[in-house]
């Protein structure tokens, strides 16, 4: 007799805080993302300096080492990804002008997510 097996995905929340380019921590956590994407449930909360991530709209440049040009690739994969909202006004980004597929999330749904997730990584 054969038994069958489910997998549980594990929930993965990773926290990008710095901006764009500042250092190689948000691409590291990024990368993380993008490898267990098929394997587990990753979503990203971009806060701080890191919500600058949402509007860039350069190109993505072969061979996919930056970090924009993975977001792109995670939101592809249906990712979740979110934008803080007190963090989108401090910074004077408009809600209009964020990349598709990331959303604004109110600081205080963070906790949410936070107790969803079996693992967090911050960087």
């Amino acid at each position: 007799m054969r038994m069958a097996t489910c997998q549980i995905k594990k929930g993965v929340l990773f926290f990008l805080l710095e901006g764009p380019y500042a250092s190689d921590r948000n691409l590291h956590l990024v990368r993380m993302a993008l490898s267990i994407a098929l394997d587990a449930k990753p979503q990203l909360v971009l806060l701080g300096d890191a919500v600058r991530l949402s509007i860039c709209t350069q190109d993505p440049s072969p061979p996919l080492n930056d970090v924009v040009s993975q977001l792109r690739m995670l939101q592809e994969m249906d990712v979740p990804t979110y934008a803080v909202e007190e963090d989108l006004v401090a910074h004077e980004i408009a809600k209009e002008e964020i990349m598709p597929g990331v959303k604004p999330l109110p600081n205080g749904r963070i906790g949410a997510l936070m107790d969803g997730a079996d693992y967090v990584f911050v960087t």
